[in-house]
């Protein structure tokens, strides 16, 4: 009786278990069929889907109005269906279906999709239609129609905010055992971020990936921010100092790996292998930032590296590599400061007047300081030399390059640049400057750029010099009208203005009009014109406001 009894027990054991199976699978298939039915239904609701608009909902477009979802692409977006019930969606009849499965599996973000949803690549059955703009113009909205897609290009769209590039089964190969890439958290960058100018609403997108980098481990997680944050000209996903920190905690065994072209990483996307001009590039990056990190005794360590990229750069260089950098040189003779003039000259000899020149000139000057004077002003008026690349302590270095009879042939960009660098440099210099200006040298607008960087960095001292000095009558007309435009109109008093009359005013702004040189306007016009430019001067002056100014 009691072996019979254990026997019974085990048969009902087995029963009760496939029951529970069977239930189990019941219990599935009904969600399926559920989440099939709500599919279908928003199929028919929604008229047009560009891809990932659900997947990325809300919209991460840069400076874009929120766009106006139908309420069935806010319902979806709001769900969170099992990743079974969808996958098992993808070979649905409906185009539309298919399509909506993979937006949905998109949120997931679970980077073992990839091989299933690559399977619907070549799809091309048509499903959601969307909208396409063209023929952009300056002076009313684009044009637009409704085309057609592909349920493939929704997969595509897929694979690309995985950062998929290539061959998908090589790329798989080297990915598919790691849970995140460098590829992967560019793409989600470009897509919440975009590559507009920086400004707060874009830094407030890429919060989350910031949160994301931050939660990986450390020496992953410094080189994805500089590798990343090198996309933006300016400070987007982290600030110039946090940068700097991120050298600081990679330290410096890494960072003489990466000289060496070794990266501390086995993220496939980071290889020298995968993009080596990318490679250098943010490599420079880092050596530009790491002379507090290394020692004296890796300048010979800089050097080996830099001779040996060299000659396997000559002998197998690629279009998209540009070869080691000059910051390999401009490293070493940092670390060796006593031998910087030997370091810097040696590389200079030969050299042709190009940017890399530039850099290696205004190293020198601050390294070795008032001795390179001579050498570094006949560089910057033959080739160009980064004056905009030292500090302000170096303003006096500035202000003695450009103590010069060649002054007046600066463009009025690169003046301008110098002022943005040097807020206090020098007045006399700029109002040297600018009377040395002659007629058609430069065109009105950039000598307006010039004053409005004047102004923007509250040097108005220097605009009221320009008004005052007894060379204005001198002064070229496209000059006079350059300052005209530049004046803080709003702050001049009514009377002032009122002193150009009517018929005066005319024939300057004739002048620019006609735009022919037979014609000029009368002496007594011009001479009106100066005296009102004059009287203007006072007006132009700096009030401090939170920590900046306006005219």
């Amino acid at each position: 009786m009691h072996h019979g009894y254990a026997g019974g027990m085990g048969i009902d054991r087995r029963a009760a278990g496939l029951c529970l199976m069977l239930l189990t699978g019941c219990a599935q298939a009904q969600r399926h069929l559920e989440v099939a039915s709500t599919l279908q239904k928003a199929a028919q609701e929604i008229h047009e889907l560009d891809p990932l608009d659900i997947g990325g909902y809300p919209r991460f477009t840069p400076f874009a109005k929120q766009a106006s979802y139908p309420d069935a692409v806010v319902r979806l977006a709001a769900t969170n269906y099992p990743t079974d019930a969808l996958v098992s969606l993808l070979p649905d009849k409906s185009p539309k279906v298919r399509t909506l499965a993979l937006e949905l599996l998109f949120r997931k973000q679970d980077p073992q999709l990839l091989p299933i949803v690559h399977r619907l690549v070549e799809d091309s059955a048509i499903t959601f239609e969307h909208i396409v703009q063209y023929n952009f113009r300056a002076n009313g909205p684009p044009d637009w129609k409704r085309e057609p897609l592909k349920v493939g290009a929704y997969a595509q769209a897929f694979l690309n905010s995985f950062g998929v590039e290539g061959d998908f089964e090589k790329f798989w190969a080297t990915h598919k055992d790691r849970r995140y890439w460098y590829g992967w958290l560019r793409a989600e960058m470009l897509r919440r971020g975009g590559m507009s100018s920086p400004n707060p609403g874009v830094m407030q997108r890429l919060k989350p990936l910031r949160e994301r980098i931050e939660g990986l481990p450390e020496t992953e997680r410094n080189l994805y921010l500089i590798w990343l944050q090198s996309e933006y000209r300016e400070p987007a996903l982290a600030t110039d100092a946090e940068i700097g920190d991120a050298v600081h905690r990679l330290g410096r065994e890494n960072i003489l790996a990466l000289a060496e072209l070794h990266m501390p990483s086995g993220d496939p996307d980071l290889q020298f292998s995968a993009d080596s001009g990318r490679f250098r590039y943010v490599t420079e990056s880092i050596l530009d930032r790491a002379q507090k990190e290394l020692t004296r005794a890796d300048g010979d360590r800089m050097l080996t590296a830099y001779t040996r990229q060299k000659q396997e750069w000559q002998a197998h260089h690629d279009m998209r590599d540009n070869g080691p950098g000059v910051v390999y040189p401009i490293l070493r003779a940092r670390l060796l400061p006593d031998r910087a003039g030997e370091i810097l000259q040696g590389e200079l000899d030969g050299r042709p007047c190009d940017g890399d020149r530039a850099r290696l000139v205004a190293t020198l000057l601050q390294l070795r300081r008032r001795a390179e004077i001579p050498f570094a002003r006949t560089s910057f008026y033959n080739c160009g030399l980064e004056l905009t690349r030292l500090a302000q302590s170096d303003i006096g270095l500035v202000e003695e390059i450009l103590t010069d009879r060649r002054l007046g042939g600066l463009h009025p960009g690169l003046m301008a640049d110098l002022v943005k660098a040097f807020p206090h440099i020098r007045p006399g210099l700029l109002v040297a400057w600018w009377f040395q200006q002659k007629e058609n040298s430069s065109s009105v607008f950039d000598v307006q750029y010039f004053l409005r960087i004047l102004k923007n960095t509250c040097n108005q001292a220097t605009y009221r010099e320009i008004l005052r000095d007894p060379r204005l009558d001198r002064q070229s007309l496209s000059m006079l009208v350059a300052l005209e435009q530049e004046l803080p109109s709003s702050k001049i008093p009514k009377e002032i203005w009122a002193e150009m009359t009517r018929d005066h005013e005319r024939e300057i702004l004739g002048f620019f009009a006609v735009n022919s040189d037979r014609w000029e306007p009368s002496p007594a016009a011009v001479t009106e014109f100066i005296r009102f430019l004059r009287k203007a001067a006072p007006y132009v002056r700096t009030e401090n406001v939170e920590g900046g100014c306006r005219p």
